[in-house]
């Protein structure tokens, strides 16, 4: 769906209830301790919202080398070429 600096977002599956989601695939070794700092926090933060105008997030998980996170899907664009 999308790449930047960080990282990609794919389309995914649940295997069991066929929903589609997104997954956002962030590479550690790209994240200084700085980031990587942020990123947790912005982690717990998102997990402690539920509000029909703020991306839900469903799933947390990391490897040795990258962070899945598991949201749900938004289609139409970029938002800041809405904004534009």
């Amino acid at each position: 769906m999308g790449s930047g600096q960080y990282g990609e977002v794919r389309k995914c599956r649940h295997k069991i209830t066929n929903i589609v989601r997104a997954v956002k695939i962030l590479n550690k070794e790209k994240l200084d301790k700085l980031e990587t700092d942020r990123f947790n926090n912005e982690i717990e933060i998102l997990k402690s919202f539920d509000h029909p105008n703020i991306l839900k997030l469903y799933e947390f998980y990391e490897d040795e080398k990258r962070f899945y996170l598991v949201t749900e899907l938004c289609t139409g664009g970029e938002l800041f070429d809405k904004i534009a």
